[in-house]
């Protein structure tokens, strides 16, 4: 499959919004949907079991292996909404070319025992749950044509 540049950061950023966006849950809220004990500010420790900077994807195309590296995220929540924020980098393998950026998207969560379910704002975007233990805050997402992702993050 030839994947143009475009397809290919699309598809860095949906591994890291798949890890920010189904990352938390809480307690059982009493059914009100907002649980002040969710709220907080989460940082991505780690992704697929490794610590950041970690490569989310590699590709090959006619300039040689490309890799898809998340150098760090973040989740704050607050009153039923989220933000996330991420800085991703796009690297040529054996060379000095390399792109970095931010992503950023926001929307909203709701509470359900010890789960979270998150409606982003983005288009295209389904909503996807996360557990909470403590303040640890892990998330496993599917996410088609590039396997599972998870994601660990601390508050």
């Amino acid at each position: 499959m030839e994947w143009s540049w475009k397809t290919k950061t699309r598809a860095v950023l949906t591994i890291a919004l798949a890890a920010a966006l189904g990352a938390c849950g809480s307690d059982d809220d009493g059914g009100t949907g907002v649980d002040p004990s969710a709220d907080g500010t989460y940082v991505l420790e780690e992704a697929n079991g490794e610590a950041l900077p970690v490569t989310a994807l590699e590709w090959e195309d006619q300039s040689g292996t490309w890799e898809g590296r998340i150098l760090s995220g973040g989740l704050v929540l607050s009153n039923g909404r989220y933000e996330a924020e991420f800085v991703v980098a796009i690297l040529l393998k054996g060379t000095d070319s390399s792109t970095e950026f931010s992503f950023e998207d926001q929307g909203t969560y709701q509470v359900a025992g010890n789960r979270i379910t998150f409606q982003p704002s983005s288009t295209g975007l389904e909503p996807f749950d996360g557990t909470l233990s403590g303040d640890v805050l892990t998330v496993s997402q599917p996410i088609e044509d590039y396997g599972t992702f998870t994601g660990v993050f601390r508050r």
